[in-house]
């Protein structure tokens, strides 16, 4: 397990320009749009009246937050921060100017306490999104476009696209879920954040559970069945654009046309 403050590994061929993450995050990063969703308080937004420095819910304030930023010259990843505000988390980034930031579960108080309470307190996080993570470098034996391990092209995100339908689908359809999140990973892949209280609050049994439904080896027929249309439409569009050098924006007319009509197949 990664320990607070714990040294990773330099990446100098990849450094980062502290001018313009301050830019970044002074003027771009979205703060008030990832707290409303992280701490489920939607009327932050829309607030009937201006409250400045309020106090975060506790899915916000007891949620656990990892920088990964360069602190004299070394790679340094911090776990078990945490805020007690938006305004607080907002200060905190653009003062460390964090290379990646990562948001781990909600637990029974906040983690930068951790260190200070007495031993025997229980800390396992009470609730936790249920996320899925879609990597292109797991499609290597079917990418027919040529690209292996890291390299990838246009052609490569139509296998991740084929997955996102599929994935969505079923945790709609079959699971009930509804409020459901597709995230670029940054790298290779994309993420599926799933919000619902239900999803949040499952333990790591039923975890495991709806993460072997989804699995390879174990291809449950309904959701094929449910999605198969779906999926070979998609199919088809990403085989003309390999076969024709046609963008997939290009397939979008022929893809909207067979969605109407599957025959034409």
């Amino acid at each position: 397990m990664t320990t607070p403050d714990q040294a990773a590994p330099s990446h100098t061929g990849n450094a980062f320009n502290k001018d313009l993450l301050h830019v970044f995050y002074s003027q771009l990063f979205p703060f008030e749009l990832l707290y409303s969703w992280l701490a489920y308080d939607h009327n932050y937004l829309y607030p009937t009246k201006k409250e400045d420095n309020k106090m975060a819910p506790e899915s916000f304030r007891f949620r656990e937050v990892s920088f990964e930023s360069e602190i004299d010259g070394r790679e340094i990843y911090s776990r078990f921060l945490s805020f007690n505000s938006m305004e607080d988390f907002r200060a905190t980034v653009i003062k460390r100017l964090p290379h990646k930031i990562d948001f781990g579960g909600v637990y029974p108080y906040p983690p930068k306490d951790k260190a200070t309470r007495p031993k025997g307190n229980s800390f396992k996080a009470l609730t936790k999104e249920l996320i899925f993570d879609v990597d292109l470098t797991d499609y290597d034996s079917v990418r027919m476009c040529g690209c292996q391990d890291k390299k990838i092209c246009l052609k490569c995100w139509q296998m991740a696209t084929m997955a996102i339908k599929v994935v969505d689908a079923a945790l709609r359809q079959d699971f009930g879920f509804k409020h459901i999140a597709w995230i670029y990973s940054g790298r290779r892949g994309v993420h599926c954040w799933v919000a619902d209280p239900q999803a949040r609050e499952l333990d790591d049994s039923a975890r495991d559970a709806v993460v072997s439904y989804f699995s390879v080896r174990k291809i449950i027929l309904e959701i094929m069945t449910d999605n198969i249309q779906l999926v070979t439409i998609t199919f088809f569009v990403m085989r003309l654009s390999i076969k024709s050098q046609q963008t997939p924006s290009d397939c979008q007319v022929l893809f909207t046309h067979c969605s109407q009509d599957p025959t034409q197949f």
